[in-house]
């Protein structure tokens, strides 16, 4: 269900993933006026001079950083019923850092022995 609201398309809480869009064009388009790589969340300088929240969970292409050009769909945050940014695309890949490689996988102490068993 869409609505029109303040020049763009507006989503009911909807999450597209981007090999559903069919090559179709973001309905609305800015730049990101900040966003933390560390925290997964920033703002968009929206076109009608808001600022309008950016999760990570929402960037279907790309890693937003600080000025980057972004296309998007205005929809509402589920938790607290305000305006944010779905189906986020960042033009030309963007500048920010990504998620990461995560925390912990690998085995530290490097060769030390001990433990239950270690001699």
């Amino acid at each position: 269900q869409a609505n029109s609201v303040q020049g763009c398309r507006f989503l009911q809480a909807t999450f597209i993933r981007p090999s559903s869009l069919g090559g179709r064009a973001m309905s609305c388009s800015g730049t990101v006026k900040y966003f933390d790589d560390n925290k997964g969340f920033g703002f968009i300088n929206h076109h009608d001079g808001t600022s309008l929240f950016l999760h990570r969970n929402h960037v279907v292409d790309g890693n937003p950083g600080d000025n980057d050009e972004v296309t998007y769909d205005v929809g509402m945050d589920d938790r607290n019923g305000k305006p944010c940014a779905y189906n986020v695309v960042v033009v030309g890949g963007g500048s920010g850092q990504g998620k990461g490689g995560g925390f912990g996988g690998g085995k530290k102490g490097g060769g030390k022995k001990g433990g239950y068993g270690g001699k």
